[in-house]
């Protein structure tokens, strides 16, 4: 009797101890749960479930996993424990050990779980038959009342079928699977399936997959609204399928952000009016004379346009009216790259000195931007120091090096501003790794290579040839060059005119387009102030890289690209000239070969051709 009356003590006591973990967690009392865990271990799987995911909240992920090592081993045949274990696991081969288990034992509530996590790591490894095999049967056993992410499940094999390029019936029964109107949390799913395969330069598939989404429920406003604000960017590829999705939005009654209203003003413009989407803008600030967005929009298009007075106007305008500090920041910042465009420090010191006034404020990316606007003392002085610090700069700060081993490096002229720090960052480390030092000439001011530098260097020869004896200086012996756009003809004019070995083009071309090159009058505005800018527009690279053997040109550009398909043609004639077309419609190939993983394997062939000898 008194063993049972013991035993009995000691269940309840097990029993009050896993009451009170559960209270805790109910309760949100994370770090209280997370003490009496590590005082006096509960010994029961959901007792350590809640105390891992306590741990997660408490943001201690090295210890939530040693916790999670400790539950496996107290109760390894708990499907509980297993898949979250699984779950955690960042080797795909150990995690699929342990799902197969789950997987395989036919009583276990974690099955269907298990099989769209395995289907997951599949998808991520390119398996996608696999995939489709294991959401097949998750589904299955969803429908018939298994616990699992029913609808992730339907997306998920929807998007596997698109990858294997099924035909259109099999798509529409997928999509036919999908409730509606479809849940948010499955559309914040589908949007980030969406962001990936734009990412991944997925053109096509893209559109399948969107398409099969939004038949199934077109009452998706926010969802259509989302896939053409994405897809925007590359509006040449797709701009047929924009105009549709754009179309319906305003027919649903949608309200559209700036760009897209100038958006659907271009591509409804039959005569190619470049103004046209500024004046579609205007007429709908007209109709909300308090929008300060649309304001903001009209701003950046007439700074694109090269009508820097009246974009500075509208910037004010909108500093002055909106409420919203955040916004306010954004408008200082832009103001302040369109006043330097004007060739005046003194306009742009007002946006900056407000903008330094509350640097914790920015955002890292607008705090890498602002760095890059003034010299490095005075941006250490506002507090707004760039990201990836320069081994060097020189002429206020416009150029600077980044420093690798060896006697090689590589200069990189921007035209206009990039605004992008992650992508500045990942591109000079690829030439690095290389054991090539990297030179961006980065002046928002002006042209650089192609006008000079003001104050000091205000002739393009001059600021090339200082530039070049500051390099040389610095013992690098070779050299070369790399651009995108007008900076890839820039980089090529740099290299001739210094000696370099060759230069990577990026849709660069031998001569800078003519305003009757383009296919239509879209973008001609923005050439037009480009043009302007230049001292001789019309300077043609080819004979002097006829002249020129032994330099050595890469030119990387979408063979969709009207322009630039027609640019690769003046210099074919050129044999030191290689010309290589991707499969993409979009100016410039830059961006189609780093989202797809191709930019390294260029920059590898590139110096192989330039540097062999």
């Amino acid at each position: 009797m008194p063993d049972t009356a013991d035993a009995e003590k000691t269940n309840d006591a097990a029993r009050e101890a896993r009451l009170e973990i559960q209270a805790m967690w109910r309760e949100k009392r994370f770090a209280d749960l997370v003490a009496k865990m590590e005082a006096d271990p509960v010994q029961d799987p959901n007792a350590y479930r809640y105390y891992i995911l306590s741990l997660r909240r408490l943001d201690r992920p090295a210890d939530s996993l040693k916790a999670l090592e400790a539950a496996r081993t107290a109760f390894p045949d708990n499907d509980s424990i297993a898949f979250m274990a699984a779950r955690a696991e960042s080797d795909p081969k150990k995690a699929k050990v342990i799902l197969d288990e789950v997987i395989a034992n036919e009583s276990s509530s974690f099955r269907a779980r298990a099989l769209v996590r395995r289907a997951e790591i599949a998808m991520s490894e390119k398996a996608w038959e696999a995939a489709i095999a294991d959401l097949d049967e998750a589904i299955t056993r969803g429908e018939a009342g298994d616990a699992v992410d029913l609808e992730g499940a339907k997306v998920a094999r929807l998007l596997a079928h698109v990858h294997v390029d099924a035909d259109d019936a099999t798509l529409a029964a997928d999509a036919e699977a999908l409730t509606v109107p479809i849940p948010e949390i499955v559309q914040q799913r589908i949007r980030t399936d969406l962001r990936e395969l734009l990412l991944n330069a997925e053109d096509v598939r893209l559109g399948r997959f969107f398409e099969a989404i939004i038949n199934r429920d077109p009452s998706a406003v926010q969802l259509r609204a989302f896939f053409v604000q994405m897809n925007s960017q590359f509006a040449a590829a797709n701009r047929g399928l924009l105009a549709k999705h754009l179309e319906k939005l305003a027919e649903d009654g949608a309200e559209l952000k700036p760009h897209l209203i100038a958006l659907r003003a271009e591509l409804n413009n039959a005569e190619g009016n470049p103004r046209a989407g500024i004046i579609a803008m205007r007429e709908a600030l007209a109709k909300n004379p308090d929008d300060q967005r649309l304001r903001f929009g009209i701003a950046t298009n007439l700074a694109n346009v090269g009508d820097l007075e009246e974009a500075l106007s509208e910037f004010d305008a909108v500093i002055a009216a909106t409420r919203d500090e955040a916004f306010r920041r954004e408008a200082r910042l832009e103001a302040a790259i369109a006043a330097l465009k004007t060739g005046s420090q003194a306009r742009a010191d007002p946006y900056i000195e407000a903008l330094g006034q509350n640097t914790t404020e920015l955002t890292a990316q607008q705090k890498a931007v602002l760095a890059r606007l003034v010299p490095p003392e005075r941006a250490q002085r506002i507090g707004a120091t760039e990201a990836l610090p320069a081994d060097e700069v020189f002429f206020d700060g416009w150029v600077r090096l980044f420093k690798a081993p060896g006697d090689v490096c590589v200069v990189w002229p921007f035209v206009g501003f990039l605004r992008s720090d992650r992508r500045r960052r990942t591109i000079i480390d690829i030439w690095r790794q290389r054991g090539v030092s990297v030179v961006t000439v980065d002046d928002p001011r002006r042209l650089s290579a192609l006008a000079g530098i003001d104050p000091f260097f205000p002739a393009r020869d001059r600021f090339n040839s200082a530039l070049h004896e500051t390099i040389a200086a610095r013992g690098y012996r070779r050299h070369l060059a790399v651009g995108e756009s007008l900076a890839g003809y820039t980089a090529i004019l740099y290299g001739l005119e210094t000696g370099a070995l060759g230069a990577l083009s990026f849709s660069g071309g031998t001569r800078i387009p003519r305003l009757e090159d383009l296919p239509d009058d879209r973008g001609r505005a923005h050439l037009s102030y480009l043009r302007s800018m230049i001292p001789n527009p019309d300077l043609d690279l080819g004979p002097l890289i006829e002249q020129r053997p032994e330099f050595v040109v890469h030119n990387h550009y979408g063979e969709g690209s009207v322009a630039d398909v027609a640019s690769a043609e003046r210099s074919n004639y050129l044999p030191n000239v290689f010309h290589t077309a991707w499969p993409h419609d979009h100016h410039a190939s830059a961006g189609y070969l780093e989202r797809t993983g191709q930019y390294e394997r260029v920059v590898d062939e590139f110096l192989e051709d330039t540097l062999r000898g």
